[in-house]
């Protein structure tokens, strides 16, 4: 069975089974490669360049946890060209437990050298809030539209967009709450 579009000559997957002598489940891997790519497309939610802009300004620093490949989430950072904003990455990819363990979140500001109670993770998912409270870590929940109308976990603040308010505003309004 020779690659998607292909109908003799060569086809990667089976190349791959004919090398290692492995069957390939194909549909899951064209399931997955179209899940990657879905993803890869998402864009910066509204507000995100702005706030990552104004933080930096401020010599806040900036970490990523999430409970994606490490790979996946350096590709995507790189896509929107913003890998560069962000002193530390960890994933599952590290070897910590994912949301909603705390663990990615700890291990985050540790690599930051802060305290957990110091920082603020903006979530928008339910096991991103619970890690973060888990984490002792401050929560601005800007909940995506599936999740928007449930019951959150304990947040400090909910914002319905990044850009509801200005960065400055809502910098100032997370450093009086520290």
């Amino acid at each position: 069975m020779h690659g998607p579009g292909t109908t003799d000559g060569y086809g990667p997957c089976g190349e791959l089974e004919s090398l290692t002598g492995v069957v390939l489940d194909r549909k899951a891997l064209r399931r997955e490669h179209r899940g990657i790519a879905l993803c890869a497309q998402q864009p910066l939610q509204s507000g995100m360049r702005e706030l990552i802009v104004a933080a930096r300004e401020r010599g806040i620093c900036l970490a990523v946890a999430s409970s994606i490949s490490r790979e996946w989430v350096e590709g995507w950072l790189e896509y929107h060209r913003i890998r560069d904003s962000f002193h530390c990455v960890r994933t599952w990819s590290n070897g910590l437990r994912v949301k909603p363990a705390p663990d990615l979140f700890l291990s985050a500001a540790a690599c930051l050298n802060v305290a957990p109670e110091s920082c603020v993770m903006l979530k928008d998912s339910q096991n991103g809030m619970r890690a973060a409270e888990a984490a002792g870590v401050r929560c601005v929940a800007v909940p995506v539209a599936l999740i928007d109308m449930l019951p959150l976990p304990p947040y400090t603040l909910r914002l319905h967009s990044l850009a509801d308010l200005p960065p400055e505003q809502l910098l100032n309004l997370l450093a009086r709450e520290n």
